[in-house]
């Protein structure tokens, strides 16, 4: 799977609803059902859901997720932040739509003293998306923490409110979001993959909205995930008729005197990714271990 920079991202949003077409408000219907069922997926129908949306779209991811869940007979109260007095029109639109719904508990908020939360809760975070560029700040801030010391299991849509999509060197850690799961859209983002993120990301699933693929094929991209469809497309399929000899013969030199684990380890590992043959060239003192553990490589040995 390509990795792209969240600027890329934003340019195959834009081209995916010129030229699939489709609306922006129905893209963020399609993400919207992708999240919902993975929730669901995840917690029984008795769970209590606080949903805390931004300004922004991936606000409006959070409201229509909201519309959903509530649909679904769970139970759901909803924060949006007004963060600067204006909202972003399909953020408007899912403000609307909810409003619709009786008896469910919304409420616009403009500082930190109006929300609360309670441990068996579960908070949906959907304050920033990924095109957050600027240190999250003032009453978010505090809301940010609030969230992080509540108790409350987290989930965050697309990432985590407050990290940024690559770079979070000169980030204040202090006001992310710390999620216990984040439900990503389409494709991982970079900073995912650093370890010192690991603690705002927890574990993370990309969920696919569709989004086109002509762009997606053709935008160029340094970096790339390896996922279940890449090493479909690579492990060569085996025919009714084949043979070992008919996938390969690989060479693995490895081991040595008391690091024979190693061997073993790398010789399974290149037998499982699809090597017909394999021979495993080790010192002599390890003739014995890599016959053992491994009877399907065959051996060869330092004299």
């Amino acid at each position: 799977m390509k990795l792209f920079f969240t600027k890329q991202i934003a340019k195959i949003d834009k081209f995916t609803i010129e030229h699939e077409p489709v609306s922006s408000i129905d893209l963020m219907e399609r993400a919207a059902n992708e999240i919902f069922k993975k929730i669901v997926e995840i917690y029984p129908l008795n769970t209590k859901f606080v949903i805390v949306s931004g300004s922004g779209n991936n606000g409006g991811d959070g409201l229509a997720v909201a519309r959903l869940l509530y649909k679904a007979r769970f139970s759901v109260k909803v924060f949006l932040l007004d963060i600067s007095g204006k909202f972003s029109e399909d953020c408007k639109t899912n403000t609307e739509r909810l409003k619709l719904l009786p008896n469910l508990e919304f409420s616009i908020v403009k500082n930190a003293d109006s929300t609360s939360f309670k441990n068996d809760e579960v908070i949906i975070d959907a304050i920033f998306g990924s095109g957050l560029t600027r240190k999250v700040e003032g009453f978010v801030a505090e809301i940010i923490n609030k969230i992080n010391d509540s108790g409350c299991k987290i989930i965050s849509i697309d990432i985590p409110s407050g990290l940024f999509g690559e770079d979070n060197s000169e980030n204040n850690l202090q006001n992310i979001v710390k999620a216990n799961y984040t439900l990503t859209l389409q494709f991982p983002k970079i900073s995912f993959f650093f370890a010192e993120n690991n603690i705002f990301v927890g574990n993370w699933y990309v969920l696919p909205i569709g989004l086109h693929k002509e762009i997606i094929n053709t935008e160029p991209s340094n970096y790339s995930y390896v996922d279940n469809e890449f090493v479909k497309n690579i492990i060569h399929k085996r025919d009714k008729f084949s043979h070992k000899g008919s996938y390969g013969h690989a060479l693995l030199i490895a081991g040595s005197k008391g690091k024979m684990g190693a061997a073993i380890l790398a010789s399974r590992a290149c037998l499982r990714a699809g090597a017909g043959l394999l021979t495993t060239h080790v010192p002599k003192c390890g003739y014995k271990i890599i016959q053992t553990a491994i009877p399907e490589a065959m051996a060869s040995i330092d004299e």
